[in-house]
């Protein structure tokens, strides 16, 4: 009898958490289509975290009308060396150091970043209370994870040649191809400085 009473407190603690499970140094919340894991240093942030995804993920479908193949993980990392550990095993590169722009990363599985509400100190380029700018990021990775179940090289491994599309519709989708990268892109075709080839 107090094994089924222990049970039922147990269900019903992680009925109550989110579904909340922890694994090493990882609490993964189970959510609709996909797993957010973080680590104790952005329990606070989950829940805005958790919002720009969803935010993400609703503009991501509405943009392509249909829905991710499959659940992927994404992982909120604490820091920039948490981040370039990942890329070094997942990349076998294990002399890699990411530059200071590079905050996230997705393919088919998972999407990989560094806590948002950390880029203002671990990264450049990225502020995070640009929320805009902030929300697009995270969608435009977003839409490499779909782009990556629906396509035959599924961590773009073999996308060579074409990361020119695997970028462009990413950043065309996330809304990142506004008016003043527009502007750029002219300037440089006035220029003389557009690449001679799409490859």
């Amino acid at each position: 009898m107090r094994r089924k009473y222990t049970l039922v407190l147990f269900l019903i603690t992680l009925l109550f958490t989110g579904w909340k499970i922890i694994e090493g140094n990882w609490i993964k919340e189970k959510h609709k289509g996909y797993n957010l894991l973080y680590t104790s240093v952005d329990k606070s942030n989950n829940k805005a975290y958790k919002q720009l995804v969803d935010n993400g993920i609703a503009s991501v479908k509405k943009f392509f009308h249909s829905s991710y193949k499959k659940s992927f993980d994404i992982f909120i990392h604490p820091s920039r060396n948490s981040l370039d550990s990942t890329w070094k095993k997942d990349w076998n590169m294990p002399g890699f150091n990411s530059e200071c722009w590079m905050v996230a990363s997705g393919v088919a599985g998972r999407l990989d970043m560094i806590s948002p509400k950390l880029w203002d100190k671990e990264a450049c380029e990225h502020i995070y209370a640009e929320t805009l700018h902030t929300q697009q990021l995270i969608t435009h990775e977003l839409v490499h994870v779909y782009h990556g179940q629906w396509n035959v090289s599924p961590d773009f491994s073999n996308a060579e040649g074409i990361d020119w599309f695997v970028e462009g519709l990413a950043t065309y989708t996330s809304g990142q191809c506004g008016s003043s990268r527009i502007k750029e892109i002219k300037k440089a075709i006035a220029e003389n400085k557009n690449p001679g080839n799409l490859r």
